[in-house]
């Protein structure tokens, strides 16, 4: 018959559930610390796309003062803002999002710059300052929409990260609850059963035995336990046998009484020879156990008087009588 397989031992299961947890513990963390990221690097974006929009008026003052150097310099502000935002800088951290949404967003502001510094840049190409501030305007309207889609996108990711949240409570609900649960199931359950089989134990009922749930340590110990119970069960139920089945006294040493072999119990003394009769017999016996039982009153009654070496000399002389 093959052997069953061993169950994992107690530190076996505690660990694997301890590595679960901290498995759990620690993806939660990670992956909120990411989000967490995501959106530090959001709203780096959102505060640059801010900045478009001042430079942007910037540059529609420059051009109406026709400031060329001070307009080269706007633009160049603007063209590194702009690359800025499509590489990203993950040590701030910033960085546009990657949904359609706000690419699509990011790049109807690239073009419409593109547009608009050809036109701003080209030499003697003076507008009306109305022109420019209406192109401005409409520049400035696509950067909002711009923000307005990486702040959609931060909306959403804000609501992921509190469900992140609320779920890194709940584990630590959850993983106090299966500790206890644990401990109660591989610790507490078998001790209380180890400490019941003990208690019958204790009180002489040698027939007790522990359920053995698991191969583990406190399954080893109950069966430890149930082989133990079952050796002392033996030995006592072995002496019971030999106390009971061992042979009576003789009533006469060397004679044999005419009715039996034996008269005389194993509890009573019969030292005075006894006569050829039954009868003769049965009377020194009973004088025997009447004459012991009074010797036995007399020293227990003045035992309470002895002190204790005289009072165990006592008892083990009316053993004896016995």
């Amino acid at each position: 018959m093959p052997a069953s397989p061993r169950s994992p031992s107690l530190a076996t299961k505690l660990g694997a559930i301890g590595a679960l947890l901290l498995l759990l513990a620690l993806g939660s963390i990670g992956l909120t610390l990411w989000v967490t990221w995501q959106l530090e690097g959001g709203a780096a974006a959102v505060n640059e796309a801010g900045r478009l929009r001042m430079q942007t008026w910037r540059l529609a003052q420059a051009v109406d003062t026709g400031d060329a150097q001070r307009l080269q310099s706007q633009v160049q502000q603007f063209d590194a803002s702009l690359t800025l935002l499509d590489r990203g800088d993950p040590a701030r951290p910033l960085f546009v999002p990657h949904d359609a949404t706000t690419r699509a967003a990011f790049g109807r502001v690239r073009e419409h710059w593109d547009v608009l510094r050809a036109s701003w840049l080209q030499p003697g190409a003076a507008a009306a300052p109305a022109t420019v501030a209406m192109q401005a305007d409409a520049l400035v309207a696509d950067i909002d929409a711009f923000v307005g889609a990486i702040e959609a996108w931060m909306s959403r990711w804000t609501g992921v990260l509190t469900t992140f949240q609320l779920g890194l409570m709940g584990l630590a609900i959850a993983g106090g609850v299966a500790l206890l649960y644990a401990a109660y199931l591989f610790i507490f359950n078998p001790l209380a059963r180890l400490q019941a089989g003990l208690e019958q134990a204790e009180r002489g009922d040698l027939s007790a035995r522990v359920a053995v749930d698991a191969d583990d340590e406190f399954g080893r110990l109950a069966q430890g336990f149930n082989r133990m119970a079952s050796t002392l069960q033996g030995f006592y139920r072995d002496l019971e046998d030999k106390v009971r089945d061992a042979p009576t006294r003789p009533c006469c040493a060397g004679t044999t009484p005419p009715s039996s072999s034996t008269c005389c119990s194993r509890r009573t003394a019969c030292r005075p020879r006894c006569s050829s009769t039954s009868a003769a017999c049965a009377t020194v016996a009973a004088t025997a156990a009447a004459s012991t039982t009074t010797a036995a009153r007399a020293s227990f009654r003045s035992a309470r008087w002895m002190p204790a070496r005289r009072r165990r000399h006592a008892s083990a002389s009316v053993s004896k009588a016995w």
